[in-house]
This record gives C-alpha cells, sequence and structure tokens, in this order.
C-alpha cells in the first residue's frame, strides 16, 4: 500500500525548470527569480519548482570577479575584493533561498535538463536579449521539448533579432506552448519574427508578490 502510494505520488508531481539569468550579481535578477519561483510554488499545487543552474560561459565572463579592472593595481585589487564579497553574497543568498537544481548544466550538456522536467519556464529578464547572451539559444529554451516550452515576462531588450540567429529564433518560438513577455516593444518585436503566435503581457514577477 505504500509503495503504491509512493509511485502514484511521484507520478502525479511534475517537475517545472526555470531557465534565468541565475548567475548575474545584481538584485533585479535575485528577486525575479525569487519570486517567480516562489509564486509557482505557492499557487499550484502537485509541483516541485528548480531554478536551474546553468552556467553560461558568456555570462560567467561578464560577472566574473577575476576579469574586473581599474586604472592602477591597488584600485584593481579592491574593485576585484569588493566583487568577489557581493558574488559570495549572493552565492549564499541562492542557496538560501532558492531551490536550485542539483546538477549544473553547461552549454553542451543542458539537454540532459529535458530528461529530468516536465515543463520549463524561461523569464523573467532581458534573457531574450542575445547581446547579453552571447546569442545563446538556450534561452530560448532551443534544447527542450517543444511541448514543454514556456515563458513568463520574458524580455528582448532589442528592436530586431541579427540575421544569424533570427531563424533559428522564429523556429523556436513557434513551437512553445506559452509566450509570454514583459513590455510592449518585446511583445512587437517576437510578433513581427512569429506572425501567428498568442503573446501574452504579464508584469515582472516581484509585483505578483505582496
Amino acid at each position: 500500500m505504500e509503495i503504491r502510494e509512493k509511485i502514484h505520488s511521484e507520478a502525479v508531481e511534475m517537475k517545472i525548470g526555470i531557465l534565468t539569468f541565475q548567475q548575474a550579481l545584481n538584485y533585479g535578477a535575485f528577486f525575479q527569480m525569487y519570486a517567480l519561483q516562489k509564486y509557482i510554488k505557492t499557487n499550484f499545487k502537485d509541483v516541485s519548482v528548480d531554478v536551474i543552474q546553468y552556467e553560461s560561459e558568456y555570462l560567467e565572463k561578464r560577472h566574473s570577479y577575476k576579469s574586473k579592472k581599474s586604472s592602477n593595481c591597488v584600485k584593481t585589487l579592491i574593485v576585484k575584493l569588493n566583487a568577489f564579497v557581493k558574488k559570495t553574497k549572493f552565492e549564499s543568498a541562492k542557496r538560501t533561498y532558492i531551490t536550485q537544481s542539483e546538477v549544473k548544466y553547461r552549454k553542451d550538456t543542458i539537454k540532459n535538463a529535458d530528461d529530468v522536467y516536465d515543463l520549463f519556464v524561461c523569464g523573467s529578464d532581458q534573457i531574450w536579449n542575445p547581446s547579453l547572451t552571447g546569442n545563446d539559444l538556450n534561452y530560448f529554451l532551443q534544447f527542450a521539448s517543444a511541448r514543454k516550452r514556456n515563458s513568463y515576462a520574458a524580455s528582448v531588450g532589442v528592436t530586431e533579432f541579427s540575421e544569424e540567429i533570427k531563424n533559428s529564433i522564429a523556429d523556436i518560438l513557434s513551437s512553445f506552448r506559452n509566450i509570454s513577455v514583459r513590455e510592449q516593444g518585446s511583445k512587437n518585436t517576437v510578433k513581427k519574427l512569429v506572425p501567428s503566435a498568442s503573446i501574452s503581457l504579464h508584469i515582472d514577477p516581484v509585483l505578483l508578490l505582496s
């Protein structure tokens, strides 16, 4: 009886993965990540929600304390020290307040997450701004099965996608189950690329909490 109940319990629980800028060292990125996870956990039954530890090499370089420089050696040392302390505090806060994936994924292994999660939500933040991701299409959930792709209040940050990745983005977004963006400008950009898509406007997840 206990075994049957356990199997049933495991079968009905949906495992959701949130893909966002979890590496970013700023308060806005942290709070939108916390709020979206908190809202889903609070308002939906029988779900578990992880923020996926996706370690983008491009973002890693952008936010690395090792890359910080100033006009002289002493200032550079102080800047790097401050950046290191900041990174340490944000990492500590994530361990305390964010439920993260057990596995850390890289660009060449993120496809394995498709076997772990039943549903993906990408957002909020400017995760669809190629200039911030180094044209990384995984932030468009390229690695995920089409039936699992969803966004919430994703932001684009550009009015046009480059010719280099435009067609790829269009193909990916056309298979999304739900597309939700944060601004009218983002909606216009996506709609121009995928005219047949149904696109919703939603507020930053931080504003979903009291």
